[in-house]
């Protein structure tokens, strides 16, 4: 939970939270009803130590999350088209038998390629079937029910399931890709083909012709869809064969994706009935299974991974050299141009085209994060032309064009907008709009960053970064008050002369988070070796 928490994809946190949570409840109430008051005891105790535990080893995850999660525009929600954005669509139930078929044509699946498979494997799915007729066990259905719940809610605005969670269950209104819920889908009929496997093993000799029977039934319907396939056209299946599969071809189409799986299926099937009707010892049979399994889950990766997982014309090596004749290592001084010069398309290579600005180690106020600051959001969103002629200047630049917003719009006769709200007053000071300050860098790292100032009258020293609680400044050793200048970056009053000014981030409370959580881990791994050790 902690690698989740720490790691993982928000949406996934957040349902597992409410699993776990569903679980315990259901677990509890059980007890309670059967009046087990020791068992009782020992269950509050062991959910209670988990979740003590929990808390420890992300100490850090939730104390960063309290941290900026005012400062964010995403924990206000999402508008509920962004939440209903990129449904598991109905025609991508086609991934559940022919996964080939769901990486062309996206206009038809209505949804983006990446959010179309659900793909398990044919025998795992004809396990699942199984256990829909044969198993009756309360775990089975308890497991199902989830399943269920996650795929309805996965087909987003095509069920009003997704709109309902979205109104009333806490922190759905933050989650986008109602898709990304057919992962519990996917891992529930697992679990439930699994149980179908165990009842089956049980007595494998006397429910051998239940199972053949659905395989053969499955068989069948792959044949007749390589008839109906064959009805459609003339499928030049040598050609396919030969120059589109194992690579992303612009020339193959979808009804030869179907096809190709099908006859894929089709050998799967015939294999699999050999194996049901051929084998008589369990132990062989279940090695034979588990080892088609991964044959045709991998081979079923391969064929799709040139559309989803890597870009097939880019080779490793290439990447390698490419990061090491233009990445930049360390922490460089910022450049002295404009910031509005650092560019993804001007930096962007192969199939490599977001966030470039981050790997060359630049300032800039592209970047393609979920996480956008409130300030920046105002800035960018309500006044894009003071946007744009701030990011004229470097990254640390100052000015004697200085107005006070005093609750109205900035206008864009002035360079810097203070806000009226600002403990120093700049209004009295003798500001020079045509004597521009010089400003040299001394020292950069993220956390800090020392400037050189000089200046003939008073100016405002702008750092192009954005203001947030934590963002401390110095001028000559002693301590300043930051300035919220053009609604989203921070600055300081400079006074005429030559200074020494310091900005420098600190977080006492996040880094004994990091302690916290670092101290955690270790004495979980030392508790389990001592644990093995002991035994």
């Amino acid at each position: 939970f902690f690698l989740l928490a720490a790691g993982g994809y928000a949406t996934y946190t957040v349902m597992t939270v409410y699993l776990l949570a569903g679980g315990f409840l259901a677990g509890l109430l059980y007890l309670i009803f059967k009046k087990k008051g020791v068992g009782i005891k020992t269950y509050i105790t062991s959910h209670a130590s988990l979740l003590v535990s929990v808390l420890l080893m992300s100490c850090v995850v939730w104390l960063s999350f309290l941290d900026i999660a005012p400062e964010l525009t995403r924990t206000e929600g999402v508008s509920l088209g962004a939440a209903l954005l990129n449904p598991f669509s109905p025609q991508s139930s086609l991934s559940f038998v022919l996964p080939y078929a769901a990486i062309k044509n996206t206009a038809y699946f209505a949804t983006d390629i990446s959010m179309t498979n659900a793909y398990m494997g044919l025998i795992t799915l004809i396990f699942l079937i199984y256990s829909f007729i044969f198993v009756r066990s309360r775990t089975f259905f308890m497991v199902l029910s989830v399943s269920l719940l996650s795929l309805l809610i996965a087909f987003g605005d095509y069920l009003p399931l997704r709109k309902l969670m979205y109104d009333y269950v806490p922190f759905m209104n933050m989650m986008r890709f109602p898709a990304v819920f057919r992962l519990y889908a996917v891992f529930g009929f697992v679990i439930c083909a699994g149980f179908g496997l165990e009842h089956y093993l049980n007595d494998f000799l006397t429910r051998k012709k239940q199972l053949l029977v659905l395989t053969l039934i499955f068989l069948l319907g792959f044949v007749l869809v390589v008839i109906f396939s064959r009805f459609q056209g003339y499928l030049e299946m040598n050609k396919f064969v030969l120059n589109d599969v194992f690579k992303e071809s612009t020339e193959s189409k979808m009804i030869q994706h179907v096809a190709f799986q099908a006859g894929i299926q089709i050998l799967v099937s015939v294999i699999f009935a050999a194996l049901l009707i051929g084998v008589r010892k369990k132990s062989v049979l279940l090695v034979c299974t588990a080892l088609i399994v991964v044959l045709e889950m991998t081979l079923a990766v391969q064929l799709n991974a040139p559309y989803t997982v890597y870009y097939p014309t880019i080779k490793q090596n290439d990447v390698y050299q490419h990061h090491k004749q233009h990445f930049t290592s360390g922490f460089p001084k910022p450049d002295t141009y404009a910031v509005n010069q650092n560019t993804n398309a001007r930096l962007s290579y192969g199939p490599f085209w977001r966030n470039m600005t981050n790997f060359h180690k630049q300032i800039s106020a592209e970047g393609f994060t979920s996480l956008v600051l409130k300030n920046f959001n105002e800035l960018s969103g309500s006044y894009p032309a003071l946007l744009d002629s701030t990011l004229k200047h470097p990254p640390l630049f100052m000015s004697g064009s200085i107005g006070i917003t005093e609750g109205t719009n900035p206008c864009p006769d002035k360079e810097v907008w203070l806000e009226s709200s600002n403990k120093i007053s700049v209004s009295d000071k003798p500001f020079n709009d045509s004597l521009r300050g010089m400003v040299t860098i001394q020292a950069f790292k993220p956390t800090e960053v020392v400037i050189e100032t000089q200046s003939e009258s008073p100016q405002v020293l702008v750092f192009q970064q954005n203001y947030y609680p934590g963002w401390q400044a110095s001028m000559d050793g002693v301590g300043q008050e930051i300035l919220k200048a053009n609604k989203s970056l921070i600055s300081l009053y400079v006074p005429a002369g030559r200074h020494i000014v310091k900005f420098y981030f600190s977080k006492p409370l996040i880094v004994l988070g990091f302690f916290i959580t670092a101290l955690s881990l270790m004495g979980f791994v030392v508790f389990l070796v001592l644990k093995c050790v002991l035994k």
